[in-house]
């Protein structure tokens, strides 16, 4: 499976990059796009499940493709952004949710027979492992 990178926040970077010392914003909003859409390319070439990440998270935003970029410093910054990244890149719990929802769909989708929830344990449950005694 190849998951595209995440659509970053282009505001919330700003301020952490200028707190690193560094001048700009070392990413942007079109680049990352340019890059999901080559992990999308690449998929389809190779023929494998992609999972649309990029997408997925621009669509919790509210974005549609012929609106100016969310995440990009010419539109005012997206609420939901902050509640999936923490900064800007990296995922706060709610964005892991949506991976996980979105890793599980991917799953049942191209590969149903391996659904976590039917696959038989290789190992017993923690609680009923053995214990040793010292």
């Amino acid at each position: 499976m190849i998951i595209t990178p995440p659509p970053i926040d282009e505001h919330a970077r700003e301020m952490h990059d200028m707190w690193k010392g560094y001048r700009e914003t070392r990413r942007t909003a079109g680049t990352t796009r340019s890059y999901a859409e080559t992990a999308r390319k690449v998929g389809h070439e190779q023929d494998v499940a992609v999972l649309d990440l990029w997408n997925v998270f621009m669509s919790e935003a509210g974005w549609k493709p012929a609106e100016p970029l969310v995440g990009s410093k010419d539109v005012a910054p997206n609420p939901r952004f902050s509640e999936l990244m923490h900064d800007g890149l990296h995922l706060n719990p709610e964005g892991y949710r949506v991976v996980f929802r979105e890793v599980m769909k991917t799953i049942h989708q191209h590969w149903p027979d391996q659904d976590p929830e039917q696959l038989p344990l290789v190992f017993p449950i923690w609680e009923h492992a053995p214990t040793t005694s010292q």
